[in-house]
C-alpha cells in the first residue's frame, strides 16, 4: 500500500495554493473596486454659473483645462437618453459591462479582416476607456479595459455609469461631455435641445473633430441624418420632422462673460461646485450695466471715472444685477475690483435709520420740532453741509434735506439700541470701537459695503427685518429675519424719504411718468470721496455709488448731484423696458397695522391747544409717538396801562393775548436770519414771582453737555475755559450761575458764560430771574 504522507503534503500545497490565489483575486478584486471608485470620483469638472432662468453666464475650465460639467439624472432628458443608447450602445442596460458578440465581431474585423470600422466597446468600456486613458488599440489594453468595465459594473449602477460616460465624451477641442457641448455649441441646455440637436450632438463623439456643430463640410449633419434614419425605426411618428432636419446648422462655440464681478464673487465663495444657480437676471444686469458705463463715460470729463450699481429684490432681497465697476476690463479705473463689497463712507445715508430708532423710542414723529442750531459736544461743533443754520424744523424736513445738527442732536438722545447697536446687530461688519466714532457716526464716519447698505434699507421695506442678501436660488428665501426697528417706525422712515421729490432736472434722459413713488435718500463722505443714492421704488432696493477707487476727492462727487440722477436714469430704464414686470408685486413699503392720522400745531409739532392758530396732520403711533403738549403759543396777560406782563389776570386791569414764547437759541436764529419774533414784554415790577415760577420752561443746559467729561492741559492759560450756555424761555432776560451751590457768575439769556475750569466733578445749575432752574453734572478731569 502506497505511503499517503506525499499524497496529503500534495493536496495540502493545492489547498494552500488555491486560497493564496483565492486571497489574491479577492484582493485584486476590491483593490481593482477602490481605484475604481478613487478614480470616478476624482474626476475634475468645469464650475457652470447660470442666472436665475437658466441662462449661462460663465463655464470655467476644469483643473485639467477641459470644458466639462458633470452630467447628471436631472441633466439627461430622456429623449437624449434614448438616442445615445440607439448610437453607441443598445443593449446598454442588459449586459454586465462587457458585449462578448460586440467583442467578438470586433476582434474579426479588426485583427483578422482589417476593417476598423466596426468597434465592440460598450458605453461602460468607452467610460473607462476616458476614465483611465487606456490605449485600447492593442490587446492588452483591451483586456484592461475589459476588466475595469466589469469592476465599474461591479461598483456603479447603470445609470451613473451612462452620466459618467456623457461627462466624459470628447466633443472637438477641449469640450468633453454632453451638457458642456450643448451649452458651448448650441447655448442651451440639453433638456431644451430639439430632437434635431440632440441627434447631432449624439453624433459628434466618434469623430468629435469633424463633427462640430457648423462645421462647413457638412459632416457632423450627415451623421445626425443617418442617425435619424435609426430612430425613425423605433419613432415612426416623427417622420414628419424630416424638413427640419434640411435646415442648416448655425450653431458656433462661444464662451459667455457676463455679469462679471456678481459671478467672480460666487465662484469664490463656492469653490469646487460644479454648479451654480444665481439670482441674476442677465436682462436686468445688461440694462444697468450699460446705463452705469454710458453715465460714467459722461462724467469723465470731471474727474468721475467709476460707478456701481446694485439692484435687488426687496421682498425675497435676491440679488438681480451686480455692477461692480464702470468697466471690468479696463485696468487704469481698477476695473475688476468688485465695488459693492468695499468699505466705503456712506454719508448720510444711515440717517434714516436713526430717525426710526428715535421714533420707536417715543423721541419724534415726522412733524416733531427739532432745533438746527449751534451745538457742542465735547470739543465737536457739527455743521451742516452748507454751513447755515435753520432753526426750528420738522423732522420729516430734518430727514428729507439731511441737517446734520439735527440728526447729531437726536444721536445723543437714542439710546438702547442706539445707531451702532443697529449696525452691529444689523451685520454691518469691521466696526471698530464705538467710542472711535461718537456721535459723528451718524455723518459716515463708520464705513460700510454696498451690499450692506442695500440690507439696511430693505429693513425700510420689510417692516423692520434685517434680512439678508440672497445671490444663489439654492439659498434659502430671505424671510422672518430679526426685527431691528419697528414696522411702524421702518414704514414712517420709508414714507417721510417717498415724499422727497426726484431731481428730474439733473436726469439725463426722459422722465418716466409713474404714479407710483420711490423712497430714496443720498449721501456724500467727507472730502467728496463717495457720492451715494439709495432708492426703495415698485419691489426693488436699488443702490448706486459714483465716485473712483483711489479714493480721490472731487468736488462733483455729491450724492444729489451725481448719484442720484444716475440712479433715477436706472429706475426710469427699468420701467420704461418693462424687464422688470415679473418681479413686481406692487410698492414695496407697505402700510402696517397700528398708524393714524392725528393733528398736530403746524409750528411746534405738538399736540394742539385751543391758542395754536394752524394745525396739520401727521402719521402716528398710538402709544409710542410723543404727546407733548403745545408750548409755544401761549396766552399771557398784559398790563392795559403799563404794557407790562403779568402772570395772573386781573379784572379790568390786564387783556390777554397769544404769543410764540421760542427758546433762547431758535430766537437767536431767527434774529440772525432776519426774521426776528417779538419777545413777551416783562413782568411788572410787582407781579408775583411764585406765580413766575409755576409758569413757562426752566433753563436747559446745553453746555456744558450733561454727564460729560472735559479735560484740561495742567499750567497751560490759554486752555481750559468751558461755555456755560443754557436755552431759555424768550421772555428771560439773565440767568444766574451755581456750581456746587456756590455763585459763580451772570449772563444774557441767550449769551454764554465763560468758566475757567479746574479738575473735579461738579453740578451747574441755572437759574432765570423768574425763579425756574435747570441742572446737570459734569467732570473735569487734568492730564499733562
Amino acid at each position: 500500500m502506497p505511503s499517503t504522507g506525499p499524497a496529503i503534503r500534495a493536496r495540502g500545497r493545492r489547498i494552500l495554493f488555491s486560497a493564496l490565489l483565492a486571497l489574491v483575486i479577492a484582493a485584486a478584486l476590491v483593490a481593482g473596486l477602490c481605484f475604481s471608485t478613487r478614480a470616478v470620483e476624482e474626476v475634475s469638472y468645469s464650475t457652470a454659473v447660470y442666472d436665475r432662468k437658466g441662462a449661462l453666464m460663465r463655464l470655467t475650465l476644469s483643473p485639467d483645462e477641459k470644458y466639462r460639467i458633470r452630467a447628471d439624472s436631472g441633466s439627461l432628458p430622456k429623449r437624449f437618453t434614448e438616442a445615445i443608447l440607439l448610437k453607441e450602445d443598445r443593449l446598454f442596460f442588459w449586459h454586465p459591462g462587457v458585449d462578448p458578440a460586440a467583442l467578438g465581431r470586433a476582434f474579426w474585423h479588426s485583427f483578422v479582416a482589417r476593417d476598423y470600422r466596426s468597434g465592440g466597446s460598450t458605453i461602460t468600456m468607452q467610460a473607462v476607456r476616458l476614465l483611465y486613458r487606456l490605449d485600447t488599440t492593442s490587446v492588452g489594453g483591451k483586456l484592461r479595459q475589459i476588466f475595469h468595465a466589469l469592476l465599474i459594473e461591479c461598483t456603479y449602477p447603470k445609470r451613473r455609469i451612462l452620466e459618467l460616460y456623457c461627462s466624459l465624451v470628447p466633443c472637438g477641442g477641449n469640450v468633453e461631455g454632453f451638457p458642456a457641448a450643448s451649452l458651448l455649441y448650441l447655448h442651451k441646455p440639453l433638456s431644451s435641445l430639439s430632437l434635431s440637436e440632440t441627434l447631432l450632438l449624439c453624433s459628434i463623439p466618434q469623430r468629435p473633430r469633424e463633427r462640430e456643430p457648423g462645421d462647413e463640410g457638412g459632416s457632423a449633419r450627415g451623421a445626425r441624418d443617418l442617425l435619424f434614419k435609426s430612430w425613425l425605426a423605433v419613432h415612426p411618428e416623427d417622420a414628419g420632422l424630416s424638413v427640419q432636419f434640411a435646415l442648416p446648422e448655425q450653431s458656433s462655440l462661444s464662451l459667455p462673460f457676463a455679469a462679471p464681478h456678481a459671478v467672480t464673487s460666487l465662484l469664490q465663495r463656492h469653490r469646487g461646485e460644479s454648479t451654480i444657480s444665481s439670482t441674476i437676471d442677465l436682462g436686468l444686469q445688461s440694462t444697468v450695466e450699460r446705463i452705469v458705463t454710458r453715465y460714467r463715460d459722461r462724467k469723465t470729463a470731471v474727474g468721475i471715472h467709476n460707478a456701481c450699481a446694485l439692484l435687488v429684490k426687496a421682498d425675497s432681497m435676491e440679488v438681480l444685477s451686480e455692477v461692480g465697476s464702470a468697466d471690468f476690463f479696463d485696468e487704469s479705473i481698477d476695473g475688476q475690483v468688485n465695488g459693492t463689497e468695499a468699505k466705503r463712507s456712506p454719508g448720510s445715508a444711515l440717517k434714516p435709520f436713526l430717525y426710526a430708532l428715535a421714533m420707536d423710542q417715543s423721541l419724534i414723529h415726522p412733524m416733531t420740532v427739532l432745533k438746527d442750531a449751534p451745538i457742542h459736544f465735547s470739543g465737536y461743533n457739527p455743521d451742516n453741509f452748507d454751513n447755515d443754520f435753520e432753526g426750528p424744523i420738522t423732522a420729516r424736513d430734518a430727514l428729507v434735506r439731511s441737517r446734520n445738527v439735527p440728526a447729531v442732536a437726536l444721536m445723543q438722545r437714542v439710546k438702547n439700541p442706539d445707531l451702532y447697536d443697529l449696525l452691529s446687530r444689523a451685520g454691518v461688519s469691521d466696526l471698530r470701537p464705538r467710542s472711535v466714532y461718537g456721535v459723528s457716526l451718524i455723518l459716515g464716519t463708520a464705513e460700510v459695503t454696498m451690499k450692506e447698505l442695500a440690507g439696511l434699507y430693505g429693513m425700510l421695506a420689510n417692516g423692520g427685518e434685517m434680512r439678508p442678501l440672497r445671490d444663489t436660488m439654492s439659498a434659502p428665501p430671505a424671510r422672518n429675519g430679526p426685527r431691528l426697528i419697528s414696522a411702524q417706525a421702518a414704514y414712517l422712515t420709508a414714507h417721510i424719504l417717498q415724499e422727497r421729490p426726484r431731481p428730474d432736472e439733473l436726469a439725463a434722459g426722459p422722465v418716466v411718468q409713474e404714479t407710483r413713488p420711490c423712497a430714496w435718500k443720498t449721501g456724500t463722505s467727507i472730502g467728496f470721496r463717495d457720492a451715494w443714492c439709495v432708492g426703495i421704488f415698485d419691489s426693488f432696493i436699488i443702490c448706486v455709488w459714483v465716485g473712483n477707487f483711489d479714493g480721490s476727492g472731487n468736488p462733483e462727487l455729491v450724492g444729489l448731484r451725481t448719484a442720484a440722477p444716475l440712479m433715477f436714469e436706472i429706475i426710469d430704464a427699468l420701467r420704461a423696458s418693462g424687464l422688470s414686470r415679473d418681479y413686481d408685486t406692487g410698492e414695496a413699503v407697505q402700510q402696517p397695522p397700528g398708524i393714524i392720522v392725528t393733528k398736530v400745531c403746524a409750528t411746534s409739532g405738538k399736540i394742539p391747544t385751543a391758542f395754536c392758530p394752524t394745525v396739520v396732520d401727521t402719521l402716528f403711533i398710538p402709544g409710542v409717538s410723543p404727546i407733548d403738549v403745545c408750548d409755544v403759543h401761549q396766552q399771557i396777560y398784559i398790563d392795559v396801562k403799563s404794557g407790562l406782563r403779568r402772570s395772573r389776570p386781573i379784572p379790568g386791569r390786564t387783556r390777554s393775548t397769544v404769543m410764540e414764547i421760542w427758546p433762547s437759541d431758535i430766537l437767536a436764529l431767527f434774529e440772525k436770519a432776519g426774521l426776528p419774533r417779538r419777545p413777551p414784554p416783562a413782568f411788572a415790577p410787582d407781579d408775583d414771582m411764585n406765580a413766575q415760577a409755576d409758569s413757562g420752561t426752566s433753563p436747559q443746559i446745553a453746555s456744558p453737555l450733561p454727564g460729560g467729561e472735559y479735560s484740561v492741559r495742567v499750567g497751560d492759560p490759554t486752555y481750559g475755559d468751558i461755555p456755560f450756555v443754557a436755552v431759555v424761555p424768550s421772555d428771560v432776560r439773565t440767568v444766574y450761575w451755581f456750581l456746587n451751590e456756590s455763585f459763580v457768575g451772570q449772563s444774557p439769556g441767550k449769551a454764554a458764560f465763560f468758566w475757567k475750569a479746574a479738575p473735579g466733578s461738579y453740578v451747574l445749575r441755572a437759574t432765570d430771574e423768574h425763579g425756574r432752574s435747570g441742572s446737570c453734572t459734569f467732570k473735569v478731569v487734568a492730564r499733562e
